[in-house]
């Protein structure tokens, strides 16, 4: 119990630090873009807005186990509020985030069909994830045939979206690989690899959301929580990573013109 409740507070802080990342991150995008499209905005704001109030519920459960109810092994074990709308909250923005990947990949690769696949398995998972946190919030009582079958759904929930998020990071990397990326400066392969790790940025969240869904089905649940309860804000943040790669620093040492296909698809209207 002491383990489960040492993870269980981990968990919560380091969603808690990520947060505060997503906050700076929310503002260097709010204040470098203005007149990005207006989906793109409402993608990122709601996203952020779902955070947030994942982040309210976690405090709330903070309260809840850690002060309220400190040393009550009952409130400890009880599935909180904030892991009953966890999954609603997580699958809707990694959901937003996947269909925003699929639609840079029907620009990259100019192809609908892998556009399409990446866009079903998003949605195959949003779908999925709606499903868990209304059956979390309905069920009262655990008995073990609903905790047999919640640990059915949350596994196929987590696997098809960790399937969704390398399927994304597979396409991206291959034609970003072979994109024409034209330099100033012909010998820059540094530059180049830096920015292509952050043009797939979804490796990231494809390795964590895949660590989290190998915990999980393994068994080590309480390892799992550290990962599942911090997956939304691993994807927002991974998606203002690539948004606001688009600041160019003036007067920095190096201004070089940098041409990728996908950059494109997510340039400001202005």
């Amino acid at each position: 119990m002491l383990i489960v409740s040492l993870l269980q507070v981990l968990s919560y802080l380091l969603d808690i630090f990520l947060y505060g990342i997503l906050i700076a991150q929310i503002y260097q995008y709010y204040s470098a873009f203005p007149n990005d499209r207006i989906w793109q905005k409402c993608l990122v704001y709601t996203s952020f807005t779902l955070c947030t109030f994942q982040s309210v519920l976690y405090i709330r459960d903070i309260y809840i186990k850690l002060g309220q109810g400190f040393g009550n092994i009952n409130v400890l074990s009880k599935l909180s509020l904030g892991m009953k709308f966890m999954p609603l909250s997580t699958g809707a923005v990694s959901g937003a985030v996947q269909i925003f990947y699929a639609y840079q990949i029907s620009v990259v690769s100019q192809s609908k069909y892998l556009a399409g696949i990446v866009t079903a398995l998003s949605l195959f998972q949003i779908v999925v994830s709606f499903y868990q946190s209304i059956r979390l919030i309905i069920i009262v009582s655990k008995t073990s045939v609903l905790v047999r079958k919640s640990y059915l759904v949350s596994t196929i929930w987590l696997v098809a979206s960790a399937t969704c998020d390398i399927v994304i990071a597979i396409i991206m990397t291959f034609y970003l690989l072979r994109a024409d990326a034209r330099y100033k400066k012909s010998r820059a392969p540094l530059r180049k690899l830096t920015r292509l790790i952050i043009e797939t940025g979804i490796a990231f969240s494809a390795t964590w959301g895949t660590v989290a869904t190998a915990l999980f089905c393994s068994s080590a649940d309480s390892f799992a929580q550290i990962f599942i309860r911090t997956l939304g804000k691993i994807y927002l943040s991974t998606l203002l990573v690539i948004l606001n790669s688009r600041v160019d620093i003036l007067g920095g040492r190096e201004q070089d013109q940098l041409e990728v296909h996908s950059l494109s698809a997510i340039a400001p209207t202005s």
